[in-house]
This record gives structure tokens, sequence and C-alpha cells, in this order.
């Protein structure tokens, strides 16, 4: 179960590093790349217990290409992601999909599929996640969430409802109990009832050894806010780039500083009484001789009240520390990405690893991951190599609509006849497309699969 949770992380770190810095680079309407990739896992690095079911896909890694294009537009919110997934050993067995939409909607279509479309809500797709932990300890959750708009889009509420009662500040303000209190009771409501917040809280704390703990601070976030004002009325100080929310006795809660070349924020909230922890941030990111770096540490940790109890509840929620340093301002192009990420705490999987990425300006990239092994430094246990090349998109527009993609087979609704119908119309050319190219999976790699779907129960549901 363990190495499953930090193959999740690893394929967490690889997606963002290998796509965040050219969504945020690209100056075009349209960001289209092709890539080519190879991969490379070193199951020698992992414990002898895990080591034989690792090595079983570090074989399946090495017998893949993964090939494609992705494309996406900001303005429209739209992405349209093709994918070969293709066999060393015969690359006409290689299965193939297209997974398109909108942050919230999204469509998968495969030729595995025939002329189907099954639609996908996030929102549901985290929920099956949470029940896949729950009934097979299958680490989904995690996995669901390298979308980020899974995240952003549970607690864009909460922001609406700051949002509703202060808009964007430009000028000093005081921010009035009443509304305060407006936003607690929102929030309050929102933790309740919002079908996107509470299918995610449900998600990411289902593989939590208890995880009321976890469930239990984020629905006291608004007793949190009520705790820090008590009434009172908070103080925006606005100077230039720079904004101050001020407490009681001008204590300085959050502070942001912008400009050309820089950004920052820094939430630093009290120890109160009636909260047992306190979360506090720092971002940091600017821009110098053409290269950006950027800086996140966030924390939510035991409050004083907390620590001098003598109980056994985990000090520390959430201890997450990333840097990154060489980041271009155009991709392709020649350059060294190098970065740093480490987890502690009791709400995710604790990791520590440094990434580096060399680019080049024809496309080429090598990334590695790597992590302290006792004994022995820290040491490469990742590589990815290929090519992420500009490409053209066939259409002037990328713009999908909701109601286009809702339209679609709704693999989370189903009935016994929609499902029966599905399956009828699909099984013979998934099952055939499936077997040419499980033909030309190394016998290693089938091992550790069926040791793991043993492992979870998977096997002997399907066998009843």
């Amino acid at each position: 179960m363990k190495h499953a949770k930090r193959l999740a992380v690893l394929i967490s770190i690889l997606v963002l590093l290998l796509l965040g810095p050219s969504v945020s680079l690209a100056a075009r309407i349209i960001y289209c790349y092709d890539f080519d990739l190879h991969f490379h896992l070193d199951a020698e690095e992992y414990s002898l217990r895990d080591r034989a079911r690792i090595q079983g896909y570090a074989d399946l890694l090495e017998s893949l290409d993964l090939k494609g294009n992705l494309a996406w537009c900001p303005q429209t919110e739209s992405m349209d992601l093709h994918v070969d997934l293709i066999p060393v050993s015969n690359p006409s067995a290689a299965i193939s999909f297209r997974l398109y939409g909108l942050p919230d909607y999204m469509c998968l279509t495969s030729p595995l599929l025939e002329s189907e479309t099954i639609f996908l809500h996030n929102y549901a797709l985290m929920e099956f996640a949470g029940k896949a932990w729950q009934t097979f300890h299958i680490p989904l959750p995690y996995l669901v969430m390298l979308d980020p708009y899974v995240t952003t889009g549970a607690f864009s509420s909460m922001v609406d409802k700051w949002k509703e009662q202060f808009p964007r500040i430009r000028r000093s303000k005081k921010l009035t109990s009443a509304r305060l209190g407006q936003i607690v009771e929102g929030w309050k409501e929102l933790l309740e009832t919002d079908y996107r917040l509470t299918s995610w809280i449900a998600a990411v704390c289902a593989p939590l050894e208890d995880g009321s703990i976890l469930e239990r601070e984020i629905k006291s976030i608004p007793d949190l806010l009520l705790s820090i004002t008590k009434g009172k009325h908070l103080t925006a100080s606005v100077n230039g780039g720079n904004l101050k929310i001020l407490g009681r006795k001008s204590q300085v809660l959050y502070e942001q500083t912008s400009n050309e070349n820089s950004f920052s924020c820094f939430l630093t909230l009290p120890s109160t009484e009636s909260v047992r922890y306190i979360p506090s941030l720092s971002y940091v990111t600017e821009e110098k001789d053409g290269l950006r770096s950027l800086s996140l540490q966030a924390s939510w940790n035991a409050s004083d009240s907390l620590l001098s109890e003598n109980g056994t509840l985990p000090v520390s929620l959430l201890d997450l520390n990333l840097n990154m340093d060489g980041i271009p301002g155009s991709f392709p192009t020649d350059a060294s990405i190098h970065a740093a990420i480490r987890i502690n705490g009791y709400a995710l999987p604790n990791c520590d690893y440094t990434i580096h990425l060399d680019s080049h300006e024809s496309g080429n990239i090598l990334l590695t991951i790597s992590t302290p092994i006792e004994s022995r430094g820290t040491v490469p246990v990742f590589t990815c190599s290929g090519t992420i090349t500009p490409a053209a998109y066939p259409s002037t527009r990328l713009k999908f609509k909701t109601h286009e993609l809702i339209k679609n087979f709704n693999i989370f609704s189903v009935n016994d006849q929609s499902l029966y119908d599905f399956v009828h119309r699909t099984a013979r050319p998934l099952f055939t497309g499936l077997l040419n190219f499980l033909y030309e999976i190394p016998a290693s790699s089938f091992q550790s699969i069926m040791d793991d779907l043993e492992e979870y129960g998977i096997l002997e549901m399907i066998l009843k």
C-alpha cells in the first residue's frame, strides 16, 4: 500500500513539472505541444518488501512509449489531450485515447470504446476515488488530485462567499464584523451542503487512519475566522502594491506585495483556544535575468492550547515546502530547472524529493526525480526523457460547451439496463484492443498487477 501512495506522489510531481512550466509561459491564445516520452523507474531504490512488485511496474514503463498532443486555452478553460500508449515491441498494438473538456466536465473517447464517449464529472470522480479507497484501499484520491481544478473548484464556493462581501480591495477600508459574520455563516453552510466541497473532504480524509481529525479541522475554518475577529472588524490597509489585513492591536494577519517582477503573500494567524490547528502560508515568486523562482511554505500545525494537552492527536496536519528556480520565460528553450519538495504531516503521504529538469530549444527534455535513501544519500529513482515541442492546433478555436459534454454516457450515473447496453456496445473492441496490448506486456508486470489486484481485494470481487 505504501509503494502505491509513493507512486501516486511521483506521478503527481511528474505531471506538475512537465506541464507546469509550459502552462504559464506561453503567450499564444491556444497553447499546443506534441510530446514523445520514455520512462525509467529504479526499483532497486525501494525497500526489499516492495522491490519485486515495483520491478514489475518498472519493466512495464520500460516497455512503453508515451506519445501524443496537449492543447489548452486559458480564456475558454478548454483542454484537449490525445495520447498513444505504445508497446516498444509492437507499436501496432498501441492503445489510444482522447481526454477533453472543461475544468468541471471531461469526456473520454478511444477506439477501444468504438463510437462511445464517456462523460466524467470531476467531483463525482473525487467521490468515486474516496469510495475506491474505502472499499479496496486504492489510493485514487491522490491521483485524482493531479487535476488542480478538483481542489480549486471544491473551495471556489468559499472563495466566492468572501468575494461577495469583499470584492477586490483597492483602497484602505474596514472589513466590518457584520460582513465577516455573513462569511462565517455562509462557509458553515457550504461545508455541510456543497457537493463539490463535501466530496473533496470525504475523499481526502478517506485514506487517513482517523479521517475525522482532518474533517473536523477543515469544517472548523469558519470558527477560526470567528475566533480571530471575536465580533470585531478587521482593517485592510493598501499602500501602492502592498495590501495588509490587520486584526486586533494592528496584528498583521495577511500581507500581499506585488510589482512588475515579483509577488509575495504571507498568512500568519494567531493561536486561539477554540481552534486546535492553525494554518500558515508563505509564497514568494520573482523574476531575475529572465528566469523565475518560487518558494512555497504551507503548514497546518497544532495550536498552543493543543500542544499543552496530553492527547494523542498529531502535532502537524501538513508541513509542505516547495522551492523552484531556473524557470524560463518561454518553452522550449535551453534551461535547467531545479525543484525540491518535502511533505510531512498527517494529511498527505510524507515524501522528500528533488527534481531536476534539463530542457533544450530543440524540445529535448530530461527529468530526474531523486530521494534520500538511508546510508546512500540522495539517489535518482525515476527519469523521464524525450521531446516536448510546439505544435499547431488543427482549429483556430478551442472551446467546449457544457451542454455538449454532459450529453454523453455518464459513467457515474448508470442503472442496470444502461450499463448492460454500454457493455454490449463496447465489449468486442475493448477486449480485442486490450488483448493485443496486453500480449506485449512483460510477464513481471502481469505478476505485479495481479499481486496488487489480490492485495486490494479486486481479484476476489472479479472472481465471485
